[in-house]
């Protein structure tokens, strides 16, 4: 986990608390092992579903995208193949329909979402280098001060 991303850390802490409840682990040993911002948000959360209950999570919505190659599988009892079936013109990631000019199986959305991130890792590992960089040059010069 790390502070980029689209969730922050108090949602981690909320959903790791809603899976140890989900699991009857009302106090889970690896809860010791979070970051201290999430175990803090997951002790709060953790908390606050015991007094309150945990949410009725079958009203949550739910979505009809389904993996590109869903409907190749969803017979396997047949003996024959089914020719019928056709590739799916829709998203990898979000299952959103996909227009006749897309042949990489990428929605527009998706695919500027990994663009953005890209962009933001390629800046992410320069300043990365420049600070090793800057980190052995400290390094060079403290040993060769210390051994002057």
């Amino acid at each position: 986990m790390n502070r980029r991303g689209c969730f922050v850390m108090a949602t981690y802490g909320y959903a790791l608390a809603l899976f140890s409840l989900l699991r009857d682990e009302p106090y889970p040993e690896w809860s010791n092992f979070l970051r201290p911002d999430v175990r803090d948000a997951f002790q709060k959360s953790l908390q606050y579903l015991q007094e309150h209950d945990l949410p009725n999570l079958r009203r949550v919505a739910t979505t009809e995208a389904r993996p590109a190659n869903h409907d190749a599988f969803a017979d396997d009892s047949s003996s024959e193949a089914d020719e019928s079936v056709e590739e799916l013109d829709v998203c990898t990631y979000c299952g959103a329909a996909l227009s006749d000019e897309v042949d990489d199986g990428i929605c527009s959305e998706c695919r500027e979402s990994i663009e953005d991130h890209e962009q933001e890792l390629i800046k992410e590992a320069g300043r990365t280098e420049q600070k090793n960089e800057l980190a052995t040059r400290i390094a060079t010069n403290c040993l060769n001060a210390e051994y002057s």
